[in-house]
C-alpha cells in the first residue's frame, strides 16, 4: 500500500546537512496519528552514523503530517536512498 502526505511544515527548513539525503541509505519504521503526529520512530538499521541516525529520529518525532494515514495502527516503512537512487524510486514505480 502507497499512503503520501505532506508535511504540514517543512522539515527544509532545519537545514540539517547531516541528515539531508545524499550518500546514506536508512529504513525506518514510522507509526502516524489520526492527526499526522508522528507517534514512534524507529531505525530498522543504522547509517553508520550514531549523529546521523539520532538527527534522522529526531528530526521525524518532531513532524507533523498534513494528514493522518487510513489504519494509524499499522507502521509504515520510510526508505530514505542515496540521492541517484532516490531520484527513480516513486510510489507510481511499485506494482
Amino acid at each position: 500500500m502507497c499512503w503520501r502526505a505532506r508535511p504540514a511544515r517543512s522539515p527544509c527548513r532545519r537545514r540539517n546537512p547531516l541528515i539531508a539525503p545524499g550518500s546514506y541509505r536508512v529504513a525506518l519504521s514510522l507509526r502516524v496519528s489520526n492527526s499526522g503526529q508522528v507517534v514512534q520512530a524507529r531505525l530498522l538499521d543504522t547509517t553508520g552514523s550514531k549523529a546521523r541516525d539520532a538527527d534522522i529520529i529526531k528530526t521525524l518525532r518532531e513532524l507533523r503530517l498534513a494528514r493522518g494515514p487510513a489504519d494509524p495502527g499499522q507502521p509504515f516503512v520510510l526508505l530514505i536512498l542515496p540521492r541517484a537512487q532516490a531520484a527513480v524510486a516513486d510510489c507510481e514505480a511499485a506494482p
